[in-house]
């Protein structure tokens, strides 16, 4: 679903979503990283991308790939699986270890069962086959997305959930603490408020 946000479409999300998670990102789009040594379908995927509002860089190789994902962030990075430096999966493996968390869209002229079922163990969340529709190419980054604001949404409410049972531990100490010298001011035969 495309929504409005001024005069530029911001895939799949709404003012609510954009404000809520306070990502400059979210009002482009999002960053997706393009890696594919053929430049016809790199210069492609790039056009129709900005096109619905993403902000895109690209790479033709796996070291070019690797060297741009240390050097930003991006929401999302689509591959092609045979290019320079880069003959299957190897890439999907470097980019879990290297950019944890960005989801990944695999492309590929030369699918296989193979291939397809390695991918479900990374953080690949479509494998695609060339050619690519327009339409399934959007439907997909939108999806992949949505599925990385899930992901950074729900790292950051578990991060907020330990903060707050650190905090509750250190209160419960504290009680604890005032309890058991409330108890023994009263043992001594002291009046615990200090009359």
């Amino acid at each position: 679903m495309l929504r409005r946000a001024g005069k530029r479409a911001v895939p799949g999300t709404t003012p609510a979503l954009s404000s809520l998670l306070g990502r400059k990102e979210m009002e482009l789009g999002g960053r997706v990283l393009i890696a594919d040594d053929e430049a016809p379908c790199r210069l492609i995927v790039a056009r129709i991308l900005k096109q619905a509002g993403y902000s895109c860089s690209c790479a033709q190789d796996a070291q070019g790939t690797l060297a741009l994902l240390e050097r930003d962030a991006f929401d999302l990075l689509i591959t092609d699986l045979r290019m320079p430096g880069n003959t299957g999966l190897e890439l999907v493996e470097q980019v879990k270890e290297l950019a944890d968390g960005v989801p990944v869209i695999v492309m590929t002229g030369f699918p296989s069962v193979e291939t397809a079922v390695e991918a479900v163990h990374l953080p690949v969340v479509a494998y695609l086959v060339k050619p690519i529709r327009r339409r399934n190419l959007l439907q997909n980054v939108e999806k992949a997305m949505a599925w990385g604001r899930l992901r950074r949404a729900t790292e950051e409410a578990a991060r907020r959930t330990e903060r707050c049972l650190a905090q509750l531990a250190e209160l419960t100490r504290m009680l604890k603490s005032a309890h058991n010298a409330h108890a023994l001011a009263l043992d001594a035969g002291l009046d615990p408020r200090g009359a």
